[in-house]
């Protein structure tokens, strides 16, 4: 399997606890320093704004950020 150049996760950490989270974030920070994009959807902004390095935000079918 090829590296991959884009990553579309839809709430990647729901139900995990803190170390699944650290987990999900090492690998995330593993992908990203070999220049792969990542997209997230999560409703929880708190747990994105530390690794992300550009939020958007949906509503009413716009993107706002």
């Amino acid at each position: 399997m090829e590296k991959p150049r884009i990553l579309l996760l839809d709430e990647p950490t729901h139900g995990h606890d803190t170390a699944g989270d650290d987990q999900v974030f090492a690998l995330l920070d593993a992908f990203r320093a070999e220049g792969v994009a990542i997209i997230w959807v999560s409703h929880g902004r708190d747990q994105t704004a530390h690794i992300s390095y550009r939020i958007l935000k949906l509503s009413a079918g716009a993107l706002t950020e």
